[in-house]
């Protein structure tokens, strides 16, 4: 009886470890497809310099901040002028930019559950090759930012979606809504498709789960995006008064 116990545990063991090495392979190989497929699609602009609109005069700063609602983006932007000083170098805020979104389609396959290696290179395809990106990297000087904002709604749903605790979920996933938004604004209807498709992939995929489980879930992830903008919103009035 023993010998039995310890070589199940022994087999448990080794499964969970073969699932842990299977999963480290895909995201390295989410990741490095993002990479490649940046590189690949915007490696011109990134070793070239083209001023476009507000790139012309925001060489050494982030743009419009607190009076946009962009309050994030000016806390942000300090810090790096004061760290490093903020400079439009093309290479370098499109690099930085590439190792959000690549990170940001990791999450992504996760919370899509993609089990192919196929479809998770394809996914990390269509995160940096979107025609919005192309026109993004025509305002150099602030692509780094707006792709971590990218990454902060992305890391809400997942937050939200994979934790273990509801209401734990629910304040981590409210409060990177919060600072998505106050980079750019525009990311939210980003942060309800993503919500939305992993809640329909779950009920598709999770037969398992009861209504009452999904419905739940469902209402946990549009509280917590409700609670992102409240949030946001309290933040945004405190900076415009201060």
């Amino acid at each position: 009886m023993n010998n039995n116990r310890k070589i199940n545990k022994q087999d448990k063991i080794w499964n969970e470890t073969k699932l842990k090495d299977c999963m480290k392979k895909q995201y390295i190989i989410t990741f490095v497809a993002a990479v490649f497929w940046g590189l690949a699609a915007h490696g011109y602009i990134f070793l070239n310099k083209f001023c476009w609109h507000d790139d012309m005069k925001e060489l050494f700063g982030v743009g419009a901040t607190y009076s946009s609602g962009r309050w994030f983006l000016g806390i942000l932007g300090e810090t790096v002028q004061r760290l490093f000083g903020n400079v439009s170098v093309p290479w370098f805020h499109g690099l930085v930019s590439l190792l959000f979104l690549a990170a940001g389609s990791v999450l992504l396959a996760e919370l899509f559950q993609l089990k192919q290696n196929v479809s998770r290179i394809l996914l990390a395809g269509m995160m940096v090759v979107f025609p919005s990106w192309t026109v993004t990297y025509a305002y150099m000087f602030t692509a780094a930012y707006y792709a971590s904002a990218v990454f902060l709604a992305i890391l809400g749903i997942y937050l939200v979606w994979k934790a273990s605790k509801a209401w734990c979920g629910m304040l981590s996933g409210a409060v990177c809504f919060c600072l998505s938004l106050g980079i750019y604004q525009a990311y939210l209807p980003l942060a309800a498709t993503i919500l939305l498709i992993a809640f329909l992939n779950d009920v598709i995929v999770k037969e398992e789960c009861s209504f009452r489980e999904h419905f739940m879930k469902g209402i946990f992830g549009v509280c917590t995006l409700a609670f992102g903008v409240i949030l946001y919103f309290i933040v945004n009035q405190f900076f415009l008064y201060t």
